[in-house]
């Protein structure tokens, strides 16, 4: 988790990673280097370790050469296909779209690769997000992994900050959201966070 959090950058930002003797670019190229020894750890019996992994894999997805970056793509996709933990395939989807693969698993039996396959969908194609992407979050978002807290997908973000930050993006989606949340019980007080939140965002909903 070190490696991949010192090796994060904004992939918006094409030259971050190349800018040549910057830490960020420095540590991506040694991280690529080590790779091919840390990739056992994708099986791993231990789910902390291979969660761990992906995201190491993730942090350099776009700046692995050619022959690596195929064997990269070739052991997570044998995780997202058959590991037992839904969660760890949500995030070896999400490593699988780094590496160029669009995720187009919104029909997935798992609700975890749903919700990261929706997500992935919401941040391609931007607000106002498709309304089968918001069933999805309203459906199978209002209970978080109990785990997310220690894997982010990047920097400090959690998969259930991620999808905030989304969603507040569309307030229209995002309150239709809280509310399915909060009729679905309101677990941690997620719905009722979210509608706060997107009316901060967008202080003129006060007088809707």
């Amino acid at each position: 988790m070190l490696l991949a959090t010192l090796a994060d950058h904004d992939r918006s930002d094409s030259e971050c990673p190349h800018w040549q003797h910057s830490s960020v670019a420095e540590v991506c190229a040694e991280l690529c280097r080590v790779l091919p020894e840390l990739l056992p750890c994708l099986t791993d019996p231990e789910r902390p370790v291979r969660r761990a992994a992906l995201r190491v894999a993730g942090a350099v997805a776009e700046l692995l050469p050619a022959g690596l970056r195929a064997r990269v793509e070739e052991e997570v996709a044998e995780l997202y296909d058959t590991d037992p933990v839904p969660a760890v395939r949500a995030d070896a989807l999400v490593v699988l779209n780094r590496l160029g693969r669009e995720a187009t698993s919104l029909d997935s039996p798992y609700s975890e690769v749903r919700l990261a396959a929706a997500t992935l969908a919401a941040e391609r194609s931007g607000p106002p997000y498709p309304a089968e992407l918001v069933e999805v979050f309203g459906a199978d978002g209002a209970e978080p992994d109990p785990g997310d807290d220690d894997f982010p997908w990047s920097g400090t973000d959690t998969p259930d900050s991620h999808l905030t930050r989304l969603l507040t993006q569309d307030p229209d989606a995002a309150l239709a959201v809280a509310a399915r949340w909060i009729e679905a019980g309101d677990l941690g007080s997620r719905g009722s966070r979210l509608a706060q939140e997107t009316v901060e965002v967008w202080p003129d909903l006060r007088t809707r």
